[in-house]
């Protein structure tokens, strides 16, 4: 039996197509797939990384493994701007819920990669759901305000169970 796997061309596409929904918004100045080791730049920025990778138990069989792929889209925007500090809340409100709205809209994310990807888990039937959550953070001693994103990915059949 051949399995789909999280290969490096698979994860590839993946990402590719949860970032695609960030660039299409044309709200964010910058978006990386890996979490920024540096403060980021710009008036609004996205960043997208892999959170957690697990068995999704209750959708597995006898002799294959369901996974449920966690990733993390957060967004960030500087403390200290230009601009109004009151119109920060509306920005990164109008950017998680242009998110949100695609991730619930594209519930495939198209299948990248194939049949691996089964959906996104909104309500989460195998663990925390898709979720946003605001709070601050410092980088290069810079405060920002951020909304970090649980995006979980439900992918069928992926490993092999033998004895």
């Amino acid at each position: 039996m051949t399995t789909p796997a999280l290969d490096k061309a698979s994860t590839a596409l993946l990402f590719a197509r949860v970032l695609d929904h960030a660039r299409r918004s044309g709200k964010f100045s910058e978006v990386t797939p890996y979490e920024p080791k540096t403060a980021p730049v710009g008036a609004l920025s996205c960043a997208v990384w892999v959170a957690d990778l697990a068995h999704a138990r209750s959708r597995s069989g006898l002799n294959i493994t369901t996974a449920r792929l966690e990733l993390t889209v957060r967004l960030m925007t500087p403390m200290i701007r230009d601009k109004d500090e009151a119109s920060t809340e509306p920005l990164m409100l109008d950017a998680v819920d242009y998110l949100m709205r695609a991730y619930s809209g594209d519930f495939l994310l198209d299948r990248p990669g194939g049949e691996q990807l089964a959906e996104v888990d909104l309500l989460g039937a195998h663990g925390l759901p898709l979720r946003a959550v605001g709070g601050y953070f410092t980088q290069d001693q810079r405060p920002f305000r951020a909304f970090t994103i649980t995006l979980p990915l439900i992918c069928d059949n992926l490993w092999e169970q033998q004895a």
